[in-house]
């Protein structure tokens, strides 16, 4: 997962990014970027998570194959 950045209206601050992802056929894990505290319209996460799986089964190849991200 790469997030570089973001563009949000100007007056927010203490801005992060949460995205969730399943670990396996059971569990889901979020993830969240470090918060940027300044108000900018165009906050830099510069975030990099590498997930990696020991077993995949068919139904969570389609699910990473096939998921969305979704602004929220």
């Amino acid at each position: 997962m790469v997030i570089d950045e973001a563009k949000i209206p100007e007056n927010f601050q203490n801005v992060f990014v949460e995205y969730s992802i399943k670990k396996n056929e059971i569990s889901t894990e979020i993830f969240k970027t470090n918060s940027i505290t300044e108000r900018t319209p165009n906050p830099k996460f510069n975030y990099t998570k590498l997930h990696i799986y020991d077993k995949i089964t068919q139904n969570l190849l389609e699910y990473l194959m096939t998921a969305k991200v979704r602004k929220t």
